[in-house]
């Protein structure tokens, strides 16, 4: 396999980290290059060539935006706060041992996500399955668990404290962006981060139980609480 690298306005990265392709914010008329050596660095260059032909499948003209009304709802209002898990810094396990249950929590999540892909797809709400899928990929980045398993050498700390910096890092990157669309993927960041905390701290995860409608207030709130919530309950969320 050839070994690539994107690169605009002097930054590179790796073609298998979807995240730092995603902090290039890359625009229409920008100049991309690819860079390629090794073998098959020519069929690489070759096919990225005819992707660029073919503007990577996408077409030029863009559907305007359908607005809807707004049906007005009533119901009880609910601050809601996320529970935050409990991160301890200092380990008493070998850096193998952290790694491993790094790994463990890492999969655990990407199970989640498929879990709740395939729920939000039986009820027909596809948009919301292409939110968690994007997840998954997001989550499934190489580049994630490398940082993390380099905080674990040289800090010998907890696998949730590495997880941690690494995710809150990468959640900032995404909020200095001056893309609008691509700033708001920090909170799918934090949900992949509380999500994988849950599993490695063994944190019990409470959603909020409502008997009536419900209005549900909050800063942020994660996608993957969202679909967890009876929608038939909960009528609407404001910030």
């Amino acid at each position: 396999m050839p070994i690539c690298c994107w690169k605009k306005n002097g930054k590179c990265v790796t073609p298998e980290s979807i995240n730092q392709i995603a902090l290039l914010q890359v625009r229409y008329n920008d100049t991309l290059r690819l860079i390629a050596k090794g073998p098959e660095a020519e069929e690489a260059l070759i096919a990225f060539r005819q992707l660029a032909e073919d503007n990577f499948g996408e077409t030029e003209e863009v559907a305007p935006p359908t607005l809807r009304p707004v049906p007005p709802v009533s119901g009880k209002a609910f601050y809601y706060q996320p529970v935050l898990c409990t991160v301890q810094a200092k380990s008493t396990l070998t850096v193998e041992e952290e790694q491993d249950r790094l790994r463990q929590a890492i999969d655990f999540t990407l199970l989640d996500l498929m879990t709740l892909t395939a729920k939000a797809e039986a009820s027909g709400l596809d948009d919301i399955a292409a939110i968690f899928s994007g997840h998954h990929t997001l989550l499934d980045d190489p580049e994630l668990l490398a940082a993390a398993s380099e905080l674990l050498q040289h800090e010998h700390c907890t696998a949730e404290y590495a997880w941690q910096q690494v995710l809150k890092e990468l959640s900032q990157q995404y909020q200095q962006l001056d893309d609008e669309y691509l700033q708001a993927r920090y909170i799918d960041v934090d949900d992949l981060l509380h999500r994988t905390l849950v599993h490695l701290t063994q944190t019990k995860e409470e959603l909020p139980q409502f008997n009536s409608p419900t209005i549900l207030l909050a800063e942020n709130i994660y996608p993957s609480t969202v679909l967890q919530l009876d929608p038939a309950v909960v009528k609407r969320y404001l910030p």
